[in-house]
């Protein structure tokens, strides 16, 4: 007698014997016994859960001579001839052999005719899905309205490719993935039966191997039986089928835990040696960190997990003192190595490469632990330095000066007819260095002055004032209080008649009429024949040996309030001849006071910031570095170049080009193709110059350019530069939300602060 195999040899006879099924079984038996069995069933599931077998026994227990029953007797001859497979009125078709339109229409003629013997004409169609549309359809109706005698059952893998108006007419049944202990149970119970020795982990890895179908489990403890004999161990399992020990998932997880990258590579050279697949192994090993996560989480991982008693206490022995953070970070290290290794050539290299970092991992600090942290720290300096910790406040911000005030109109002036002499002494200082030299010739009308703000100098030179020089009244040097052009030394220029500020000791400047400098209470200008110096309270211009302070016809400074400057013999900034006034000035970022001589001779005003972002202004395009075009091989690349060296003279018409789609780069010809969106833009007579000297530039005098208008429909199916871009942008933006999503410390701080959900946004920045 030809050997059986154990699948077929312990498939089920009665709906109790489905293993993991329960919920299809009472419910076919409790339609049996209340007379409400329907005329179509769908059993839907994972290969080997059981639907073939409950689609036999269905059928037994509607043609079993002492039925219809829940039970099949098994001795009659419609119970003996459907287990052989060789009834009559129970038809076992496979639907991916019997797939077309002319099987189902004999199907449709059969049906029809009443049962040779049996109660009921049955029909068992295998894996219906792979019938074809039109064969689906040929079945509607006879589904729908069939005979009283006739009874349907379908069994599918994937009931998604069922059409909708089939599942309608079906009573749908979901077989469920056997669990794996409900697994370990059956084989020990068949072993026992069979008279063989086996080990409670050696089955446990069966069941593991199994997936969740018993009909595989039963294939394998076959295999397994006929390599071991009487007598199955683990470790022969292991051998067998391929697959790791326990052990080594337990050793790995072990060094990773401990820090010990070593121990790791150790093992899995081992595991490499023994013959396993690494993406096999690494896939348990994922399992593996998962199981230990669920056994530091739940009460009773026995319920959730695979292990077995004995793999529960080293499990947990491990995970002792380890924070769950840190397990989780474990787990998902290498979900992602595991991914790695299916898409590279060197799954070994990634494997080793993941277990590394995995041991360089480093349990993390939670939020709450960081902020007890704080206040304790903040607590100790308090208590150190005897009160509250004062903060440090924000720098204050940069002073701009405003901008210059208008010239004081001439009806604000005071004109003095007379004016006392200044002695030595009486006169205000202006620091080293800041003094405008007014050259002769620069002429100021009445109330117009060139006024001059803090830090804002006029030099003045020895010697710097002639003869015969005429100030009107109302060009006036104003100084208001503290605010004066100091020379030291003791030099003089002599001012011809109507010329005012005179100091006595040596030392006098003449100005013409008109043209004073404005002195205050207690410092004296001499004004001869009418010609007037204009004072204010305490100003004075001090004139020292060698050095006056010069204005020429028609020139005026004007000095605000406060702005005062000392100038010594030979340092100076120089204002120069026609010099114009500037109307509504911006704002101007006052230059640092200077510490140095060098500094004090070179001090100015600090130039205004550019307002054009520096990557707008354009570049000199002969200067540009010209990329090798012999390196340029695709027209992709070759438009790349080109776009990014327009970018470097000329960046708007570089993001224009962007938008461009490739036609054809090469032999001599660029021809592009722009929506309408932006073929006007890009065809302007300057941007496609632009355009076609970068060409030339790059790739030859002889080359040409042609760009052309294409609608929305013609562009569907390729892609342009700047689309390229936004799906790099997308997908960055993705990867980042997602590793933030997905990162330890913001799962921590979700649980801290009560958070139901966790929202990212993602700005990306070029630079």
């Amino acid at each position: 007698m030809s050997y059986k195999v154990l699948a077929r040899k312990w498939r089920p006879e009665h709906f109790e014997q489905v293993v993991g099924q329960g919920h299809v079984a009472r419910t076919l038996k409790n339609a049996i016994e209340q007379n409400r069995v329907h005329h179509a069933y769908l059993f839907c599931g994972a290969r080997g859960v059981g639907k073939t077998s409950t689609a036999r026994i269905l059928a037994k227990a509607l043609n079993c001579e002492q039925g219809p029953t829940s039970t099949p007797c098994y001795k009659c001859a419609s119970c003996l001839e459907i287990s052989k497979g060789q009834s009559v009125d129970v038809f076992e078709i496979d639907g991916a052999s019997n797939r077309g339109i002319n099987e189902i229409r004999e199907l449709r003629e059969g049906v029809r005719y009443a049962p040779s013997r049996d109660r009921n004409k049955i029909y068992i169609i295998d894996e219906v899905h792979m019938l074809t549309t039109e064969a689906f359809n040929a079945l509607l109706k006879t589904l729908e309205e069939p005979p009283d005698h006739a009874r349907f059952i379908f069994a599918t893998t994937e009931p998604q490719k069922i059409p909708v108006t089939i599942l309608s007419r079906c009573q749908r049944f979901d077989f469920k993935r056997i669990g794996q202990n409900d697994i370990v149970e059956h084989l020990e119970h068949l072993c026992r039966e069979e008279g063989i020795d086996a080990e409670r982990a050696a089955l446990q890895i069966v069941a593991r191997q199994a997936a969740g179908g018993m009909r595989d489990a039963l294939s394998l403890l076959d295999q397994i039986i006929s390599f071991s004999g009487k007598t199955i161990k683990e470790s022969e399992i292991a051998e067998v089928l391929g697959v790791a020990n326990r052990r080594h998932l337990f050793d790995l997880s072990e060094a990773v835990l401990s820090h010990d990258a070593e121990r790791a590579l150790v093992v899995v050279d081992e595991v490499n040696r023994y013959g396993y697949d690494m993406q096999q192994f690494a896939s348990e090993l994922v399992t593996h960190f998962r199981d230990l996560m669920v056994t530091s989480v739940v009460k009773d991982p026995e319920l959730v997990t695979e292990l077995t008693e004995s793999e529960l206490e080293v499990a947990r022995r491990q995970i002792a003192g380890q924070p769950q953070e840190l397990l989780h970070r474990c787990f998902s290290v290498m979900v992602e190595g595991a991914q790695k290794m299916h898409r590279s050539p060197y799954p070994r290299l990634i494997f080793e490469m993941t277990l590394v970092r995995l041991a360089a991992l480093e349990p993390m600090v939670g939020l709450d632990l960081l902020v007890d942290r704080l206040g304790l720290l903040e607590e100790a300096l308090s208590d150190d330095i005897g009160g509250e910790i004062e903060w440090p406040e924000r720098p204050a911000p940069r002073v701009v000066a405003a901008a210059p005030a208008p010239a004081p109109s001439p009806a604000e002036k005071k004109t003095l007819s007379e004016v006392a002499p200044a002695t030595e002494g009486h006169v205000s200082e202006v620091t080293e260095g800041h003094a405008s030299v007014v050259t002769e010739g620069q002429e100021v009308t009445e109330g117009h002055a060139s006024e001059v703000t803090e830090g804002q100098v006029s030099e003045v030179t020895e010697g710097q004032v002639t003869e015969g020089q005429e100030v009107t009244e109302g060009h006036v040097s104003e100084v208001t209080e503290g605010q004066v052009s100091e020379v030291t030394g003791g030099h003089a220029s002599e001012v011809t008649e109507g010329q005012v500020s005179e100091v006595t000791g040596g030392e006098v400047a003449e100005v013409t009429g008109g043209h004073a400098s404005e002195v205050t209470e207690g410092e004296v200008s001499e004004v001869t024949e009418g010609e007037v110096s204009e004072v204010t309270e305490g100003e004075v211009s001090e004139v020292t040996e060698g050095e006056v302070s010069e204005v020429t016809e028609g020139e005026v400074s004007e000095v605000t309030e406060g702005e005062v400057s000392e100038v010594t013999e030979g340092e100076v900034s120089e204002v120069t001849e026609g010099q114009p006034e500037v109307e509504n000035a911006p704002e101007i970022e006052i230059a640092p006071e200077p510490q140095t001589d060098s500094d004090l001779a070179t001090a100015t005003l600090a130039p205004p910031k550019p307002q054009i972002p520096e990557r707008l202004i354009k570049a000199d395009v002969d200067a540009l570095e010209v990329p090798d075009a012999a390196a340029l091989k695709t027209p992709e690349q070759r438009w790349k170049a080109v776009v990014e060296f327009v970018r470097q003279s000329n960046a708007p018409v570089a993001a224009a080009c962007e938008y461009a789609y490739v036609q054809r780069f090469e032999e001599g010809e660029v021809r592009l193709n722009f929506t309408e969106a932006f073929a006007d833009i890009a065809q302007e007579d300057a941007r496609k110059k632009t355009i076609e000297d970068a060409v030339k530039r790059i790739f030859g005098a002889d080359w040409r350019l042609v760009m052309e208008k294409i609608d929305e429909e013609a562009a569907r199916g390729v892609t342009n530069l700047a689309e390229e871009r936004e799906e790099d942008i997308r997908r960055r933006r993705a990867e980042l939300v997602e590793e933030v999503r997905t990162d330890p410390v913001v799962a921590e701080a979700q649980k801290l602060f009560g958070a139901e959900d966790v929202r990212v946004s993602v700005k990306l920045f070029d630079e």
